[in-house]
């Protein structure tokens, strides 16, 4: 069997918070989780991350 590749940022999440993310906008616990793992760590960025604006994203037609 082949090493894992994956990596567990914190296996401690505070359950608190993700229950507070998940219900705040209506995400599953697995998606609280991915997030918080990804360095939300409060509401206001988790709404600026799930409410982000298109334009500055890149074009995805770029992609080659």
């Amino acid at each position: 069997m082949e090493d894992s590749i994956w990596i567990y940022l914190d296996e401690n999440i505070d359950k608190n918070f993700l229950y507070v993310l998940s219900k705040a906008f209506k995400i599953s616990p697995v998606t609280a989780t991915v997030m918080i793992n990804r360095g939300i760590t409060d509401v206001v960025l988790a709404k600026e991350y799930l409410d982000c604006e298109i334009a500055p994203l890149f074009d995805p037609f770029l992609l080659k």
